[in-house]
């Protein structure tokens, strides 16, 4: 059987189909491995014995079967053992083609030059491995007749304590590290300040927008669908608790918050316009925050303001700049513990007050539920959203 005879997908075009057994037409696709093979050795070997007397040779124009006569089938035989270690020959390299077919694809790659070669068809190059790395912390013994600091040198180990089901790691120092028994009272640092900041609806520490704040404090009597309101600046943001988490042994509590409220948004108040004033005033740090920062200026008015006050441009962009850096704020968090209801959400329902069909008549000149105000029913019944203006 020769390649020439296969269609698209694997299997010969004969219909119905004259494939080996065992062969696959089609590889379904998420397969941990594919079928690529036209046939096994017994495959091969059985189907190359029953074509023996019907292969036909052209001699003259004739047509002649000269292996008809051939009824041996002994594997002793010379032709069977030739069809034999032939249908061998067949079986190792359909075996290795379907072995090189699943190194052509990500899923069925089992090499790892496979997936570099696969990863270099898109320009993406595999990085090499390294080993893990941490962090050590050395305490020198500080008796009275011990040495105050000891030399702790290049590729000194250091085991790991290994949990329930472990192996111990053995981690090796990279540099020479002077230590001092004077040193022993500094802790690593183990956490650090969350300088957070609002862009938009988000909370952004360090350029990466996050969903949790950690407030230093445990029992902060908080509780989860409070909601919050975080000020840095001149930005609010209001958000709702999902998911309070305490850290006793860190004395601080996460704080992990849902999407922003749809609260109306302040806006800020607008900075005085600026005035060129013929005063001679200093270029300080002071004038610049008040004649510069905290007034509204355009380009052509600042440009004479520079003029007629002999002010260096260089000198207030650097100022301008201390200053702004000095002035970033850092961000408070307001808690809303009170809560209110509507009035008259304790009312009970109108049809309730109905005394054999009837209503008092104290009661009788307007149906308070007509139409129906969903949020001003009482307790036992059903509430649904609140406005968008409203944090219930």
């Amino acid at each position: 059987m020769s390649d020439t005879n296969l269609d698209a997908c694997g299997c010969c075009a004969q219909q119905p189909c004259a494939c080996p057994a065992g062969s696959s037409a089609l590889n379904r696709p998420g397969l941990p491995a594919i079928r690529y093979r036209l046939g096994t050795y017994s495959s091969f070997r059985r189907e190359l014995v029953d074509g023996l007397p019907g292969k036909v040779v052209t001699v003259d124009g004739r047509e002649l079967r000269p292996l008809a006569p051939l009824t041996a089938r002994n594997d002793d035989d010379p032709a069977i053992a030739m069809i034999d270690a032939f249908s061998i020959v067949c079986d190792v390299l359909t075996f290795y083609q379907e072995r090189i077919a699943n190194e052509g694809y990500l899923r069925t790659a089992t090499e790892r030059r496979s997936v570099l070669e696969l990863a270099r068809e898109i320009g993406y190059e595999l990085a090499p491995g390294v080993s893990a790395s941490t962090y050590l912390a050395f305490t020198v013994e500080d008796a009275p007749s011990a040495p105050k600091q000891a030399l702790v040198p290049v590729g000194t180990k250091v085991q790991s304590v290994p949990g329930p089901g472990e192996q111990p790691q053995v981690f090796e120092t990279m540099t020479a590290l002077t230590v001092r028994a004077d040193w022993n009272a500094l802790p690593a640092q183990q956490t650090h300040l969350q300088a957070i900041e609002i862009s938009g609806d988000q909370l952004v520490v360090d350029e990466v927008a996050v969903d949790e704040l950690y407030l230093a404090g445990t029992g902060l009597n908080l509780k989860e669908t409070d909601a919050i309101l975080v000020v840095q600046g001149g930005n609010t943001l209001a958000l709702t608790i999902v998911k309070l988490t305490e850290d006793a042994a860190a004395n601080r509590t996460r704080v992990d918050v849902g999407p922003r409220l749809p609260l109306p948004i302040v806006p800020a108040p607008e900075l005085p316009s600026a005035e060129v004033t013929q005063t001679p005033v200093a270029q300080t740090l002071d004038n610049v925050q008040t004649y510069i920062l905290d007034q509204c200026w355009n380009e052509e008015d600042l440009q004479a303001f520079l003029t007629v006050q002999n002010w260096d441009a260089a000198t207030m962009l650097t100022q301008v700049e201390t200053l702004l850096a000095a002035q970033v704020p850092d961000a408070k968090v307001y808690t809303f513990r009170q809560r209110v209801g509507f009035f008259g959400a304790n009312a009970p329902e109108y049809t309730t007050l109905e005394r054999d069909g009837v209503v008092p008549r104290a009661f009788s000149k307007g149906d308070w539920d007509d139409p129906a105000i969903s949020i001003w029913k009482d307790g036992t019944h059903p509430i649904p959203p609140p406005p968008s203006d409203v944090i219930y």
